[in-house]
């Protein structure tokens, strides 16, 4: 039984493994076959926060408090390292094809990339509204910022740090998913009835589906 109320599961790729993070802040692993709890990580972390690495060997998230971005070993389950922040953290996203890790910040119109873990501090990007939900492109290239408040997608390049393009949206950008190959971001939201489909690496929003 998990240690709470099971908030969100993470697959562990080619392992019978997963990860279940209750809303304790309580992050343990699961054998699938044996549908057992066998250990759990000895820090506490923000419900929603959490991410696997793309090589299944970091778990990443924030403190409770949303100050610190930490990292722990799946290997020992004990934290590593952590990166105390200037404020309180909006959300974090993992790059699912390198090594950068992204944080939006909660009252500032900043996010800040990680590109590898020996880095001491996170690169700043200053944004000209409101951050949000992050989300990374398949290959890493690129770290996509919703702003709910100002409608709109900022794509950030995770090796310059600098803004590629800003896409303005029909709706606010409340959800966002990825199809299969990474080539399509679906977005729903507030102001339309339907699913706002952006092309992330042609840089447009092709269509609205009603």
């Amino acid at each position: 039984k998990p240690n709470g109320r099971q908030v969100q599961l993470i697959d562990v790729t080619g392992e019978d493994a997963d990860l279940s993070v209750s809303d304790s802040g309580a992050v343990e692993e699961v054998k699938v076959r044996e549908a057992k709890i066998v250990r759990g990580v000895d820090v506490q972390l923000e419900p929603g926060s959490v991410w696997l690495s793309h090589d299944g060997a970091t778990i990443w998230g924030l403190t409770p408090d949303q100050r610190t971005l930490v990292s722990v070993s799946r290997k020992t389950m004990k934290m590593t390292s952590r990166w105390p922040l200037p404020m309180k953290a909006r959300g974090v996203a993992v790059s699912p094809g390198t090594a950068h890790v992204a944080v939006a910040l909660e009252a500032e119109n900043r996010v800040g990339i990680l590109r590898e873990p020996g880095q001491k501090e996170l690169a700043w990007t200053t944004l000209e509204a409101e951050t949000g939900a992050l989300r990374y492109l398949k290959n890493g290239s690129m770290v996509l910022v919703a702003q709910e408040t100002a409608r709109q997608l900022t794509l950030i390049d995770t090796a310059s740090g600098k803004v590629v393009v800003t896409l303005p949206l029909p709706i606010r950008p409340e959800n966002l998913c990825f199809n299969a190959d990474g080539g399509q971001l679906f977005i729903t939201g507030e102001g339309v009835d339907g699913v706002v489909v952006v092309y992330p690496f042609q840089t447009q929003v092709a269509t609205t589906l009603l």
